[in-house]
């Protein structure tokens, strides 16, 4: 569980490459969204939500090549 920011882990790359996250409910509908471009990751992405209201959501996080990583997020 995190309260304003949660980090996803998972994604690695040397390159630099544009990546899109998305948050969603578990009724899908997007709660929030955004690229990061030109970005080099080495394992963790940092994502802020402290607008987002406390329940279980879903993060997805895609890169240029087609990399998709889902992960259950809980906000307190």
């Amino acid at each position: 569980p995190f309260k304003n920011s949660i980090y996803i882990d998972g994604f690695q790359s040397n390159t630099l490459s544009d990546v899109e996250v998305t948050i969603t409910d578990l009724y899908g509908k997007t709660v929030h969204r955004e690229m990061l471009y030109d970005a080099s990751y080495s394992g963790k992405i940092k994502i802020d939500l402290p607008d987002v209201s406390p329940g279980v959501y879903v993060a997805s996080i895609s890169d240029n090549n087609l990399n998709t990583i889902t992960r259950k997020i809980i906000k307190n």
